[in-house]
């Protein structure tokens, strides 16, 4: 049974349509749809080259999947789920917030030196954490300092740092730095944030996919790294970033 037409363009004369044309008004686009249509084939087959596509970091990253996400990713999404609310129900140890003149919000250079480079007196480490932070030159990611901050301040030093990691890859004191962030970014997300954190899987998976096995031997960097794209993937619903289950 043939479908009604919705709109009925009415008789015109083919030869003055051209389909390269721009519509002229509502009518002509209709006349224009009509003649593309009747040009077209009943059916339209491809053929299928079965060349298989190169695997590098760059192909990788901008294919996209509709699959469901890895086992391993949906496990260290609720592991992520379950960290968030262990911290989230400490909250009430730290509410004397730290009295601090914050780095302007405006200059992520500033947040950089203080996440990353330089130690400030007003936030010291407990002596049991002191070896945990040796790595970090800059202000460790402790449970106080991270509560200290406003949510507005979690979005945008969480932009900052991916940034960094944009520019200067992965780093441990940036991991941990980035990943405390997330546990306390408050859902709905910005958009801004959203777009940020995607960056990050995406920039994940482009540098786990050059680690090579002398670059992994005693390193946790493929782990990490891993961890960040299933928690962007999974847990803040990013499901076309995450490691699929046919990956």
């Amino acid at each position: 049974m043939e479908q009604e037409a919705v709109f009925d363009v009415g008789d015109f004369d083919e030869r003055d349509i051209s389909l390269t044309e721009t519509p002229r008004d509502p009518s002509h686009y209709l006349q224009q749809v009509s003649m593309s249509r009747a040009r077209c084939p009943e059916v339209v087959s491809a053929k299928t080259i079965p060349t298989k596509i190169a695997s590098s970091a760059i192909s990788e990253d901008l294919l996209f999947s509709c699959e469901p996400p890895s086992e391993w990713s949906v496990a260290m999404s609720n592991k992520f789920s379950m960290q968030r609310s262990l911290v989230n129900a400490q909250k009430w140890r730290w509410k004397k917030t730290i009295t601090f003149k914050w780095p302007s919000l405006k200059d992520p250079d500033e947040w950089r030196v203080f996440c990353l480079e330089e130690r400030n007196n007003s936030f010291p480490t407990k002596v049991g954490d002191a070896s945990r932070f040796a790595h970090h030159r800059g202000n460790p990611p402790t449970l106080q300092l991270v509560f200290s901050l406003s949510e507005q301040q979690v979005n945008t030093v969480i932009q900052y740092l991916i940034d960094v990691f944009l520019e200067v890859g992965y780093t441990r004191p940036l991991f941990e730095w980035i990943y405390a962030l997330m546990l306390v970014l408050q859902k709905p997300l910005t958009h801004n944030v959203c777009s940020s954190i995607r960056q990050l899987a995406k920039h994940s998976r482009v540098l786990r996919n050059t680690l090579n096995e002398e670059t992994q031997s005693g390193s946790t960097m493929h782990e990490e790294l891993s961890l960040f794209i299933a928690v962007v993937g999974v847990y803040f619903e990013q499901l076309d970033i995450a490691d699929q289950i046919s990956s």
